[in-house]
């Protein structure tokens, strides 16, 4: 895993504030969607959500990739922790510990009583070739976070051309909710998500598709492309009805039911469909090795059973040979029942 540990540049840093994208999200009545450009736009956001006082509020910061002027000023107005932080910019799954920011364990007793909370899940892609996949690998290296990109050497594709690999990306989704203190109402979070990358095929096909299909007579909606996790998760938020909305007031862990239960609902019902299928495979190859053994314990029989008769043939023979060697002359047999 690369080891992020030097701090960047200045050309580095203005690397990094343009690959950070920001999106405030209004769940009120009129359903706001709001980029936020420059530091000074969050700033500004910042003040006006902190300031609410109703509490049918609820605001949403959804952020895309990580930069330092954003987490500073994220954290220094919403006094956010930052192992929240560190735990989305490691990816909360250290490779060896002695890469950068592997920590001692947490244990689930703890990490409840956290206002914040992560979803680890793992990307698979397809990648025509070699090539390709170094492309990807260069996107992923570009990121503001750490992440790796790594082959699945169990994947064996038959139709396909040898040249065809699989990439594995871990990816992190992270969720912070304000506790909030005296004189502060209504719900304000802090939604980070990795940056998706562009090369090869997602294994598991686009992100399912969070708007019924409009009327034949009726022209497309206006939706963002099926290549950004970050678009869909705006767009996916943004569509929550009034029901939802009640929802998230009692418990608004579930902002991050909209965008991700159906992908893994249907994730589910794959790994349980080909659980099945593994499991009816061990009966199968239970069965067979089974026939197998009994096929090489009859085999075995059979050999004893010829062994068992050439010993009886040859057992009474050996006898007598035996007997007839103890005598030293031959010829004095001939008037005996043993000379032939």
């Amino acid at each position: 895993m690369p080891r992020k540990i030097n701090l960047p540049a200045r050309a580095d840093r203005l690397e990094q504030v343009k690959r950070t994208r920001v999106v405030l999200l209004d769940l009120q009545a009129d359903r706001k969607v709001d980029e936020l450009y420059t530091i000074h736009d969050l700033s500004s956001a910042l003040e006006d959500c902190s300031a609410s006082k109703t509490d049918e509020s609820v605001y949403l910061f959804i952020v895309e990739d990580l930069s330092q002027g954003v987490i500073e000023l994220l954290g220094s107005k919403l006094r956010l922790d930052p192992l929240f932080f560190q735990e989305h910019i490691c990816g909360c799954m250290p490779r060896d510990v002695r890469d950068f920011g592997a920590k001692d364990f947490v244990p689930d007793i703890v990490s409840r009583k956290k206002p914040y909370l992560h979803l680890q899940y793992i990307q698979a892609r397809n990648f025509c070739h070699i090539q390709s996949f170094n492309i990807a690998r260069r996107e992923v290296d570009g990121f503001n976070i750490v992440r790796v990109i790594e082959k699945d050497n169990n994947r064996v594709f038959g139709a396909d051309s040898a040249d065809h690999l699989v990439g594995l990306i871990p990816k992190t989704i992270s969720l912070w909710i304000r506790p909030n203190n005296q004189g502060e109402k209504g719900i304000l979070g802090v939604l980070l998500v990795d940056p998706s990358i562009v090369e090869g095929n997602s294994l598991c096909g686009s992100h399912d598709y969070l708007t019924a299909p409009p009327p034949f007579e009726l022209s497309l909606p206006q939706a963002p492309p099926r290549t950004s996790f970050f678009d869909d998760v705006v767009l996916g938020l943004s569509l929550m009805n009034s029901e939802e909305i009640k929802i998230a007031h009692a418990d608004p862990r579930t902002l991050l039911k909209k965008p991700l239960y159906i992908d893994f609902v249907n994730l589910l019902s794959q790994m349980e469909v080909l659980a099945d299928r593994v499991d009816k495979l061990m009966s199968v190859v239970t069965f067979m090795m089974t026939i197998s053994e009994s096929k090489k314990s009859l085999q075995q029989d059979q050999s004893l059973t010829r062994l068992t008769i050439f010993g009886v043939m040859f057992g009474p023979l050996t006898f007598i040979s035996s007997l007839l060697s103890m005598n030293d002359d031959v010829t004095k047999l001939k008037n005996t029942i043993w000379h032939v």
